[in-house]
């Protein structure tokens, strides 16, 4: 992966800009390179398909199919709203949302490592009649895992903390919204790759 793409990767937020840039695999640019008036910087990005994943996120956005924050262009917040309403310079979305979308809609995403293997691996499709969302859950916490989530830590641990912050996704919360600590450590144990303890080791 271009280094320049690469330090993206530790952003659990992105604006749904930087998230079509990266998807595509661009570098984001700084938005005030655009005009501000909407959808200007369409006509400056040609690429097959841009106009088309832009829109999509913004309508999942804006029906919480993705998690994020809505802004709108000055003006344009008043119901109802069409998603040419959603500032996609300000709008804010979640990383970990977005790529469960990205799985479920089938779209292959090199940078936010959708790969066509896993789009077609039926265990992780929610539609299926025997989805399981604990299975999904540990096998999608193992292939996020990345050098930085387990500088001084167990991999146990990394994988804790990232269940916790996808808790919502793969129902790991309690009725009341605590969060469901045996099944998240039940999930962890299963992506652990590291059984036989030891110090945590700082990723060269």
């Amino acid at each position: 992966m271009d280094p320049e793409l690469s330090h993206w990767l530790i952003c659990d937020e992105l604006t749904i800009l930087q998230a079509v840039y990266l998807h595509f695999g661009d570098a984001p640019v700084d938005p005030d390179q655009f005009q501000s008036q909407k959808l200007d910087y369409v006509d400056d990005m040609p690429v097959v398909g841009w106009n088309a994943i832009m829109t999509a996120i913004k309508g999942a956005l804006k029906s919480k199919a993705i998690e994020g924050e809505l802004v709108f262009y000055d003006g344009m917040n008043k119901q109802p709203f069409t998603t040419d309403a959603i500032d996609p310079t300000r709008s804010t979305i979640n990383v970990a949302s977005l790529k469960l979308w990205l799985r479920r809609k089938g779209v292959h995403s090199e940078f936010f490592g959708i790969t066509l293997e896993s789009i077609q691996l039926p265990f992780l499709d929610p539609n299926h009649p025997r989805y399981s969302s604990k299975l999904a859950a540990s096998i999608i916490a193992w292939q996020s895992m990345q050098d930085n989530d387990l500088k001084g830590v167990t991999p146990k641990a990394a994988l804790v903390k990232w269940l916790k912050k996808n808790a919502e996704h793969f129902n790991l919360l309690n009725p009341d919204g605590s969060f469901n600590t045996k099944g998240i450590d039940g999930c962890a144990t299963v992506a652990n790759w590291k059984t036989k303890g030891g110090s945590p080791k700082t990723p060269n």
